[in-house]
């Protein structure tokens, strides 16, 4: 961990986790759900391309996109995010991903698509994308990026002075002041993320039923795709919760929706 200390390491980790957090109540998951959800993945079959070309594929985008935009505007108000008018873009290379970039702009990639079997999962990948601009992931991620960088750099400094007295190299102090204030900004990153994974889900559950789509049908993109990917446990350095987690998440969320009686997620 070169100059890292352990200590300092975990102090780093529980000054960001203490800044974590969404503006949503989030479902709370167990170990039971997460078991049953690997069982599920496990015994899923394998991960197959649909018969449809890149024109059919963007109607499909296009489609979604309109019905979903429809349904976003009470989520927005309830968040207070605004202007509420998603700019969702397709790409017809082969890679496979989606992503939220900029002021409510959506990228999602022909790769991707070919692997949706229906018009649910299609949306489900777009609402997932809303849900981070509806919550304000993009900014929290930025900000949460130089917070890292700072209180890496204060803990870096403060381990260096305990362990020397202050008698170090300046070029070496630098050094690894800048190679710390790095890793505190990824550390930061990665600190918010999975937990910014879980809250897009989660408003895209409710975004998708105000937008009339079933739920069930766009359960199998997390089955598929963690099925593919073969990510089936939690490391702390992945961006996004594993499968199981995810599914787990999502099935609570779904009982959620269907009790609800606006159709609006649970605010903290």
């Amino acid at each position: 961990m070169g100059a890292w200390h352990l200590p300092a390491f975990v102090a780093l980790s529980l000054v960001l986790a203490a800044c974590a957090g969404s503006m949503h109540e989030l479902p709370l998951i167990s170990q039971d759900d997460v078991l049953h959800a690997s069982d599920e993945i496990a015994a899923a079959p394998e991960l197959h391309t649909v018969r449809r070309n890149t024109g059919q594929n963007l109607a499909l985008v296009q489609r979604a996109s309109a019905r979903l935009q429809n349904a976003t505007f009470a989520l927005c108000n309830q968040a207070g995010h605004s202007p509420c008018q998603f700019e969702v873009v397709f790409d017809p290379s082969d890679e496979v991903n989606a992503y939220a970039s900029g002021t409510d702009r959506i990228v999602i990639y022909d790769g991707l698509i070919k692997y949706l079997a229906t018009e649910d999962e299609v949306a489900a990948v777009i609402a997932h994308e809303m849900g981070h601009h509806i919550a304000g992931h993009i900014e929290k991620a930025q900000d949460n990026a130089s917070a890292g960088a700072v209180v890496s750099a204060i803990l870096y400094t403060a381990v260096i002075a305990a362990a020397t007295g202050g008698n170090v190299d300046p070029d070496v102090f630098n050094s690894g002041l800048n190679s710390s204030a790095q890793i505190g900004a990824s550390i930061g990153q990665l600190s918010y993320s999975k937990e910014h994974e879980r809250e897009a889900d989660y408003i895209a559950a409710y975004l998708l039923a105000r937008a009339g789509y079933d739920l069930g049908r766009a359960r199998g993109l997390w089955v598929q795709l963690t099925k593919s990917s073969g990510n089936m446990q939690t490391d702390m350095f992945d961006t996004h919760p594993s499968g199981p987690d995810r599914l787990a998440a999502w099935d609570i969320a779904v009982a959620e929706v269907t009790a609800s009686d606006d159709l609006l997620p649970e605010m903290k």
